[in-house]
């Protein structure tokens, strides 16, 4: 360099000696200090000086000396130079998500005018992004940068008079967007799936969920926030199968989709014991509110308790004289009720299987239903004399008689607030009543033939009945409206039953056949034909996973039902 030069860079320090006797070495000092790497035996006398350890806008004083043969040394004249060490560096580089990098870097110098950032996709050819003012050492660098791809970086400083540094190091990120995976089901009803799947990213905007109908094309549901795992899927068909997958997106890249879920409803059912014991018709079934036990009555006079957990028979109950033909539980379960064609009802200990009171003559021509008053005091019976009793259980006192039926009533069942008993009569017809004032609060019409059995929902909002039209019909409760109408049994419906969830509904028939239908759209999900003749009674366990059944093989049968949106190939 010349004397009184200013150095910004890695500088060639170029020294030219002769001698008429030859040189023979040439030493470069730096501020008199001398290392081996300026230590020249031959031509060139060349020496590159690495200024990155000198202090910026320090002082410097060259000076060569050459050597003749006779070890005659002779001095250059001192070159005083001024180093400006100001290359930045630490470069350091986050990607924040796939719009912006975030850079960060040391400033060594006080004079810089100004510094350059570059980019490159190759770590070869750079270009400058961005021109920042002196003594900046951040800076959030925006762009659309792909997924899958490497962007390197890299600055250096410029001063006064065009003289620009060194290069810093160079840094780099890689913008990487997954899939989400593992897309599974995490819980289904008849009606809904709930999809669930992990996030696999750090920068993703969001998740659009697409779902195909059988073989169709994928249609998007949805697009949802960053960082959600799950979505349900609502108000689907359960004759349909569907198909579903994810994916990540950004407002700039979207991910690989998830492999594809394919799901259908899927109904399964077994038979999990049959219970011998009868020697006639099972004509009624009930479950304790506990789950705990269930009851059976029929043609052979008797009623008997069955321990849920095993099946194991705890009391025979007998003192009909006829056929038994209702059943119910107390709320409480601890006691049960028993009604027959001998007029008769008759309350039992659930416990020690013994009779407590026995109502005679509580209607005549028979008893065909019975149900406790919510509080548990009262029985309200209906029979073949046309009417509903309500009977106080410490003495048997009838406190309210309710008549409207023309024909026999076949059935009665209480709304879980019990608000509103609702019967079916061999009139066609079924009346929903006030339980305190007696009066009829709804006449339905629209069987062709008896209605034989009644349920309400557990939420009391509607009501099924089953009649010897062979249909099942589902009503709306605070006005009577007809909501479906369920078709599908060959003979009469005996016996209706809706499980806990409101989802489905299990129907006996005269065809030898149990069926489960899907209240939301009365599609029928299955068949159980276990049976080789007709099925009288059915009901939903407390918990809505097993069914008791009673037919006229004299046999009650319990059976496990599973539903629910599958896996399917």
């Amino acid at each position: 360099p010349k004397d009184q030069s200013t150095i910004s860079d890695n500088t060639t320090i170029d020294v030219q000696a002769s001698d008429d006797k030859g040189v023979t070495k040439v030493e470069i000092y730096i501020d008199n200090t001398l290392d081996s790497s300026k230590i020249f035996l031959k031509e060139p006398y060349t020496a590159i000086w690495n200024i990155n350890k000198e202090k910026d806008s320090s002082v410097h004083v060259l000076v060569a000396k050459a050597y003749d043969a006779d070890n005659n040394v002779t001095s250059s004249q001192g070159v005083t130079v001024t180093v400006f060490n100001f290359t930045p560096s630490n470069l350091a580089t986050t990607l924040q998500g796939d719009t912006a990098v975030f850079l960060q870097w040391k400033d060594n110098s006080t004079i810089e005018t100004g510094f350059d950032i570059e980019q490159s996709a190759d770590n070869i050819h750079f270009t400058v992004r961005q021109t920042m003012p002196p003594n900046a050492v951040v800076f959030i660098l925006p762009g659309a940068y792909s997924k899958d791809s490497t962007y390197y970086f890299r600055m250096r400083a410029h001063g006064l008079g065009g003289t620009v540094s060194s290069y810093s190091n160079t840094a780099s990120v890689k913008v990487s967007l997954p899939p989400p995976n593992t897309l599974s089901i995490a819980t289904s009803s008849s009606a809904a799936v709930t999809l669930q799947w992990n996030d696999s990213s750090l920068i993703e905007r969001g998740f659009e969920i697409e779902r195909a109908i059988n073989k169709t094309n994928f249609i998007r549901l949805v697009t949802l926030p960053a960082n959600t795992t799950t979505y349900q899927d609502k108000a689907l068909d359960s004759t349909q199968t569907y198909s579903y997958r994810v994916r990540a997106v950004t407002s700039v890249n979207t991910s690989a989709y998830t492999s594809v879920l394919k799901i259908g409803f899927v109904v399964h059912s077994a038979l999990l014991a049959t219970y011998s014991g009868h020697t006639n018709d099972v004509l009624a079934v009930a479950v304790s509110p506990k789950n705990t036990m269930f009851a059976s009555a029929s043609s052979d006079y008797t009623a008997k308790l069955w321990q849920r957990s095993d099946g194991k028979l705890l009391s025979t109950l007998t003192g009909h004289q006829f056929a038994v033909t209702a059943l119910a539980f107390s709320p409480d379960g601890l006691l049960l009720a028993s009604g027959s064609n001998d007029n008769s009802i008759k309350i039992w200990n659930t416990s020690s299987g013994a009779l407590l009171h026995t109502f005679s003559q509580a209607h005549s021509n028979g008893v065909s239903g019975v149900v406790f008053s919510s509080d548990g005091q009262s029985i309200i019976g209906v029979g073949g004399d046309n009417a509903v009793k309500f009977q106080k259980i410490s003495d048997g006192a009838i406190t309210q008689t309710l008549t409207g039926h023309s024909y026999k009533i076949h059935t009665i069942a209480l709304n879980p607030s019990g608000t509103i008993i609702a019967t079916g009569s061999a009139d066609n017809v079924i009346k929903l009543w006030n339980t305190g004032t007696g009066a009829v609060l709804q006449t339905i019409s629209g069987h062709t033939n008896a209605v034989n059995s009644v349920a309400f929902s557990a939420d009391g909002l509607t009501l099924a009945s089953g009649s010897s039209d062979n249909s099942i019909k589902l009503w709306r409760v605070s006005d009577g409206v007809l909501l479906n109408t369920f078709t599908g049994h060959a003979f009469a419906v005996n016996g209706v039953s809706i499980n806990q969830s409101g989802e489905l509904l299990a129907s006996a028939s005269e065809d030898n056949t149990i069926k489960i239908w899907r209240i939301r759209d009365g599609s029928l999900l299955t068949s159980l034909k276990d049976f080789k003749n007709v099925v009288r009674a059915v009901q939903w366990s407390p918990d809505g996973k097993t069914l008791v059944s009673g037919d006229n093989e004299k046999n009650v049968k319990i059976w496990n039902i599973e539903y629910g949106w599958n896996i399917i190939p």
